[in-house]
């Protein structure tokens, strides 16, 4: 069986949270709603990913958020500093849900 692989930066928000509620053990932190939380409070970027298979049909989704300031915030001036420093410190993270399949 083949799949294809799509990671988009944006989505269809309610398509993309339609295919979530189809599943009783996906999460709210899966959702397009918690991603643009993020991304307004963190300047986070948000990246959709879903694979399909020859059907078209999605047997995988998952939100990843690439943070840079998320670090920064409720730290002490020192590690404020040294972070902002290392202008390159990013990081991926899911936010506490499985990939949807």
């Amino acid at each position: 069986m083949e799949f294809k692989t799509t990671i988009s930066q944006s989505v269809d928000e309610s398509w993309w949270d339609h295919q979530l509620q189809k599943y009783a053990y996906s999460t709210a932190y899966q959702t397009s709603f918690w991603a643009k939380l993020y991304e307004k409070t963190y300047d986070s970027k948000p990246y959709y990913i879903y694979i399909t298979n020859s059907n078209d049909e999605i047997v995988g989704q998952l939100c990843i958020l690439i943070h840079s300031k998320y670090l920064t915030e409720h730290t002490n001036y020192f590690k404020r500093f040294l972070i902002s420093s290392l202008s390159n410190l990013k990081f991926i993270k899911w936010e506490y849900g499985p990939i949807i399949h």
